[in-house]
């Protein structure tokens, strides 16, 4: 088996020739039935690969009986009977055998004097099958591997004439392979954090930088992706693949979330990178899985566990605030404040928050039905006022700030109902927090009771009337039992319940 492959690769068309005619009935059948794992993960895996190897190079050569006794089928609703216990392989040697150049070194060298784009596809569905048989990490890990070898790479095979995989078959393996084996396997483990960054790496090829040059005899493109930057077909392909790489975040466990947390690249901004995510697309990346994050994680403090992986360094923290905060992307605003307040938490209880930390929090504008996302960035400006390192004198500035937002945010009439009632709310254990943090003072306190007074008598205008149980629970805001996350629950279970399990 050795001797064959290395020599196909020199001598391929004399090889395939060779392998067509030789009797594999009683070898197959015995290594088959030894039912032995180093036998299966040495033989067998020497055997596997060279059957993918000549069935793209010369499917001909392979004996329909040898194919349908080893190779899985793809149809299921086909009858087979497959002889090779594949789920006896050690999950090592699988990943050893599929390095990742397997099916690409095939191309690479000119191997393939026929199109063979249907090959590499059924072999990648092949590997994927086998993979799951031997359900390991390492196995998906080796599948994946050789998958996104083949995607986003073209040869330039002579004349102004191109191949690669078409954009169909890409976004089938990407969504049929990477995507379903990266759900399967997610786990904090390396393997998964490196399964994560394949498929999070298909949202860098806007503009395609793989390419060889191989003659070829044949060819399915006149155009290479890294240049036609302006042409529909590859535009659409990449929204396509950017479409499908949403969903996947969208649909993530809370150990995907994390590793595609870690794995996701910050944008460039201090140069014209042409494999470099947009400042617009990270925001939205981050956004989708924190989102489905929140909702799933059943730990503790999810949102220091998330922002604790976000790869965003000082120097570009307020860019991609900004990019935040202008895409309407509150958790991502959110989880970056996080980071920069676990920063500052770190050093002496002297050092006062930044008052940027402020300005961006207020500074928040959420898209038209979804103005609970005000909520949290509201609550971390609590947080901040909360802690001693805020002080009502020294950071007298902030504090002004924040209670002129809540005056002009009372201002906007198409605030609906809840909003308006939880601002009131926590405008109320704002300023509540400040006097009591600054002592005695008959002026200050009156108009506190004042301000929870007309707060109270909201409960008689008609279009609060259906939030009753809210202003009963919130009657004790002036209590000192009635501590912050009072305030959450209350807001959250009572004037936004369905929004609830993200934003707790």
């Amino acid at each position: 088996l050795s001797v064959l492959d290395k020599h196909l690769h020199h001598v391929s068309g004399f090889i395939c020739a060779i392998f067509s005619q030789l009797d594999w009935e009683t070898f197959t059948s015995r290594l088959a039935g030894s039912n032995q794992p180093k036998l299966i993960s040495t033989l067998g895996l020497a055997l596997l690969k060279l059957i993918m190897k000549i069935s793209v190079i010369s499917r001909r050569a392979i004996p329909e009986q040898l194919h349908a006794k080893l190779i899985p089928s793809l149809n299921a609703n086909e009858s087979q009977e497959i002889i090779m216990n594949w789920s006896l392989i050690e999950p090592k040697a699988f990943n050893d055998a599929f390095s990742g150049e397997v099916l690409l070194q095939l191309i690479r060298e000119g191997l393939a004097r026929e199109d063979p784009s249907a090959a590499l596809v059924q072999n990648c569905m092949v590997l994927k099958s086998i993979a799951l048989q031997v359900n390991h990490p390492l196995a998906a890990l080796a599948c994946i591997r050789e998958t996104f070898s083949l995607l986003f790479f073209a040869v330039h095979v002579g004349n102004d004439q191109y191949w690669y995989l078409p954009f169909a078959d890409q976004i089938s393996l990407i969504s049929s392979v990477l995507i379903p084996l990266t759900h399967q396997f997610a786990a904090p483990s390396n393997e998964s954090l490196e399964m994560a960054l394949y498929v999070i790496s298909c949202l860098l090829h806007k503009h395609w930088s793989k390419i060889e040059n191989t003659p070829l005899p044949y060819h399915n493109a006149i155009a290479y992706p890294g240049l036609v930057q302006d042409d529909p077909t590859f535009k659409t392909f990449f929204e396509k693949v950017k479409g499908i790489l949403l969903q996947f975040c969208g649909a993530s466990s809370p150990d995907l979330a994390l590793l595609i947390l870690t794995v996701l690249p910050v944008p460039s901004f201090s140069r014209a990178a042409k494999e470099s995510i947009s400042e617009s697309l990270w925001s939205e990346v981050i956004e989708m899985t924190l989102r489905t994050f929140f909702v799933s994680y059943e730990g503790n403090d999810a949102l220091r566990v998330a922002s604790w992986r976000l790869n965003v360094s000082s120097v570009d923290r307020r860019a991609l605030m900004e990019v935040a905060r202008n895409s309407s992307n509150a958790f991502t605003l959110l989880a970056i404040l996080d980071q920069w307040k676990a920063e500052v938490e770190g050093m002496d209880q002297t050092v006062q928050w930044p008052s940027e930390l402020f300005d961006f929090a207020i500074g928040f504008t959420p898209n038209e039905y979804r103005s609970f996302d005000l909520l949290p960035l509201w609550f971390f400006v609590l947080e901040l006022v909360e802690s001693p390192r805020f002080h009502p004198v020294q950071c007298q500035q902030d504090a002004w700030k924040f209670l002129n937002y809540f005056k002009t945010l009372f201002t906007n009439s198409k605030m609906d109902v809840p909003t308006v009632l939880a601002a009131k709310a926590v405008e109320i254990y704002f300023f509540r927090i400040i006097r009591r943090k600054s002592g005695p003072n008959s002026k200050g306190d009156a108009a506190l009771f004042q301000m929870v007074g007309k707060f109270m008598q909201l409960r008689n205008v008609s279009k609060y009337a259906n939030y009753s149980q809210f202003f009963e629970n919130t009657e004790g805001i002036m209590d000192s039992l009635y501590d912050f996350e009072s305030l959450q629950r209350d807001i959250l279970s009572h004037l936004f319940p369905t929004a609830q399990p993200m934003l707790e």
